[in-house]
């Protein structure tokens, strides 16, 4: 995990946000420091930005945890 991943889950915590939320406000919030900067901007940039907070979130609920939850019962 690089600290760009940590940012999110860190927030989810401490603000009691869901992990959807948190990580859609930090992808906007750097989509808006990229365009202010001048960064390149495309249709990918828009499509993660809004989609990556969901699909984690999705595939942590759908996925992750109930494997982990299968080999570690107090989780």
């Amino acid at each position: 995990m690089s600290p760009y991943d940590a940012i999110a889950p860190v927030v989810a915590e401490k603000t009691g946000w869901r992990y959807r939320n948190a990580r859609l406000a930090q992808d906007i919030l750097v989509i808006l420091g990229a365009i202010l900067l001048g960064g390149p901007i495309g249709i990918t940039t828009f499509i993660t930005g809004f989609m990556a907070g969901p699909f984690i979130e999705f595939f942590s609920r759908k996925v992750s945890q109930p494997i982990i939850g299968k080999f570690n019962p107090s989780f």
